[in-house]
């Protein structure tokens, strides 16, 4: 089947295709927060990790999944000594172990006038990429999105 990405737990394989996630979703029992229209989030483990992490699914305005966004709950923050610079570190380990090393990495500033270097990471798979980067925008956030690479019809 192409176009698909794994969750571990729950256990269920997300296609392109934003309706059947949220029918799969459904099906399987799994408690989801319908945040819009086109953006759904639920609870779940990744990555071959024991690590507890959000799934957000955002839909856009067809049919089709835009992009898969990885996340941390917000309970992870409230731990003192937990930020984005931290989970970056523990998230590329986990990645790391299970896609290798990365395709790119290095550090970028968001515009020709920032002036503060942000580290990013890229995998690509046949099927999916995979970025994972720290951005300050509203201030020091971690980034992590799949995209799926072709749409099947």
């Amino acid at each position: 089947m192409k176009n698909t990405f794994l969750i571990d737990e729950p256990k269920i394989l997300l296609t392109d295709n934003f309706r059947q996630c949220k029918e799969t979703l459904t099906a399987s029992r799994v408690k989801y927060r319908q945040i819009t229209e086109d953006y759904i989030a639920f609870p779940a483990k990744l990555f071959g990790a024991d690590t507890d992490l959000m799934v957000g699914l955002h839909g856009g305005s067809s049919k089709w999944l835009e992009f898969i966004e990885i996340f941390r709950p917000k309970e992870y923050y409230e731990v003192p000594g937990n930020d984005a610079w931290k989970s970056f570190g523990e998230l590329s380990g986990i990645l790391r172990r299970k896609y290798g090393p990365p395709a790119s990495s290095g550090t970028s500033g968001m515009s020709h006038f920032d002036t503060e270097q942000w580290p990013f990471e890229k995998w690509e798979t046949e099927e999916y990429t995979i970025d994972h980067y720290l951005m300050d925008r509203f201030g020091v956030g971690e980034y992590l999105k799949i995209h799926f690479k072709v749409r099947y019809l």
